[in-house]
């Protein structure tokens, strides 16, 4: 069903990540319906219209990315920028923060949108 969607809806819809993406020995260590979080990440966020990463351990990778790092946890921004994933795909907004309340960025989240129309248009 994730599938389907991302392809009817392709680059027309907002990926928001929350958490590092483990990308080591091939993304072993996070699995989503048994794919790896870091091919998930690809599928989806490879084919929206922007990515945002919330939080340190989305921006960055936050305190799992730190040595010794034997998952190979990474920020969003590793993964797109630095070509380790493909895709349209950018970075839309980078925002610190430590909890994620999802009533706290409705307002970003529909801004984002209507600008991303807008500007497409």
């Amino acid at each position: 069903m994730l599938a389907e969607a991302v392809e009817k809806h392709s680059g027309k819809y907002v990926c928001v990540v929350e958490g590092s993406i483990p990308s080591g020995e091939r993304g072993i260590y996070m699995r989503l319906a048994g794919w790896p979080a870091m091919g998930v990440l690809a599928d989806v966020g490879g084919k929206a219209a922007a990515v945002i990463a919330i939080g340190s351990r989305a921006l960055w990778g936050g305190i799992p990315s730190a040595d010794l790092n034997p998952t190979g946890a990474v920020g969003v921004a590793d993964l797109f920028l630095y070509g380790r994933i493909e895709g349209r795909s950018c970075i839309l907004a980078r925002l610190m923060g430590w909890w994620v309340r999802a009533d706290g960025y409705f307002v970003l989240l529909s801004f984002g949108s209507s600008a991303m129309v807008a500007l497409s248009s």
